[in-house]
């Protein structure tokens, strides 16, 4: 009895399978396939879901006439492409990845500049989401200005320069009042966007227009004001 059930179902199955215009039900690797029915005619859309993590490249599956389903279902693990970032690099567990390089869902990368750039945005790590995008905005290494001056404060200086990252110049100083005695007034910028003195200067001050200058004329000498 069992042997003639076992026969009649192998015969069945074969005569479902030549059918023309009849799907059979198929699986769906990462995924799955909302069937309902086990058998399909031709023409029905059978819908894909697949697992967190995967993606289809269509919703839909549909039963065809030599009884296969188009397109073929299928669940490809989602990828994002590492973004370019001009002036500077992002890693992956610690180490560094080209632009353009694919990586998988939820991997985190980290944005870093060159030495004289910086990040535009506080965002300090991407993450790679479902849909194959990152979900957030797209960091961008700018040109380091130095604009911390606590390194070079001084009453004398009237004028600090915009200096990037290396660049040296000299500062402007009130010579009305002050006179440069020791140093100069050159500075540089610092990674770190501090400005420092290349040779700290030292100014004494002006009490007024004028300043003795002392001409020995004569054994007894004379003194005179010259405007400065």
């Amino acid at each position: 009895m069992f042997t003639t059930n076992l026969s009649v179902c192998m015969v069945l199955h074969q005569t479902v399978k030549t059918v023309p215009g009849v799907c059979s039900p198929t699986t769906l690797a990462n995924g799955q396939l909302e069937t309902g029915d086990l058998l399909h005619k031709k023409g029905e859309n059978v819908r894909e879901t697949c697992n967190e993590g995967y993606a289809t490249k269509g919703n839909t599956t549909t039963c065809q006439a030599d009884g296969t389903w188009d397109p073929p279902p299928s669940c490809t693990q989602v990828t994002c492409p590492v973004p370019d970032l001009t002036d500077g690099h992002y890693t992956l567990n610690k180490n560094v990845v080209s632009n353009g390089t694919m990586v998988t869902y939820i991997s985190v990368i980290q944005p870093e500049c060159n030495s004289g750039y910086e990040l535009n945005t506080n965002i300090r790590h991407l993450t790679c989401l479902g849909d194959g995008t990152w979900g957030s905005i797209i960091p961008v290494c700018n040109e380091s200005r130095c604009n911390d001056t606590r390194g070079v404060k001084n009453v004398a200086v009237i004028k600090f320069p915009a200096l990037r990252f290396g660049e040296e110049a000299n500062m402007a100083y009130n010579s009305e009042h002050f006179l440069l005695t020791e140093g100069s007034m050159a500075v540089t910028c610092l990674q770190n966007r501090h400005l420092k003195w290349i040779h700290s200067p030292v100014f004494g001050t002006i009490l007024s227009r004028y300043i003795l200058a002392i001409t020995i004329r004569s054994a007894v000498g004379d003194m005179q004001l010259k405007p400065i």
